[in-house]
């Protein structure tokens, strides 16, 4: 039977897994985004890595996880079907955020260049980068826009995230 394991946090660095194969040694896969997108057996934003076994058969799997940021590892196993319909409905949830958000964007950008106020063009400056930074910490920025710079993904978060906050800082500024 076919199993998917998933860690629910893609910006673990480095996850190594240990399975016992039929002749008993341990055959090692590694996942994380220290590595090419590409690379992985299972193409989805957090790691995901398939298992399969016999019916009533119990397996064994060991982890280890290195990781420069934050360690947070909600492990959950799904079925194929089971997994299929959480991908979708994530999926559908995803695009309403990011496009309402992008829409935000557009609209902030638009009303910047209708009334040429200072505060929109730092509005929209820190938008957009709160944007890029939260499509960095969900791990669609490593899946969609930087796949073959596992560098700049490990440093995406705290790019985006420091130049989201001087934006937000010169806010302020306007009003004192």
């Amino acid at each position: 039977k076919q199993w998917y394991i998933e860690i629910d946090y893609p910006l673990i660095d480095t996850v190594q897994i240990f399975e016992r194969d039929v002749a008993g040694a341990f055959q090692k896969s590694t996942l994380g985004d220290d590595y090419h997108f590409y690379l992985r057996r299972v193409k989805y934003t957090n790691l995901v890595y398939p298992v399969t076994t016999l019916p009533q058969q119990s397996k064994t799997i060991y982890f280890r996880i290195n990781t420069q940021m934050g360690l947070q590892l909600p492990v959950r196993i799904w079925s194929p079907t089971r997994f299929i319909e959480k991908v979708n409905s994530r999926q559908v949830g995803v695009g309403f955020f990011y496009g309402g958000m992008l829409v935000l964007l557009l609209i902030c950008a638009y009303l910047f260049n209708v009334f040429d106020k200072k505060i929109n063009n730092y509005f929209v400056a820190y938008s957009g980068c709160l944007i890029l930074m939260l499509f960095a910490f969900d791990g669609l920025a490593f899946e969609y826009v930087w796949p073959f710079s596992p560098w700049w993904a490990n440093r995406a978060v705290s790019f985006w995230g420091g130049l989201s906050c001087f934006w937000m800082t010169q806010l302020p500024r306007l009003f004192l």
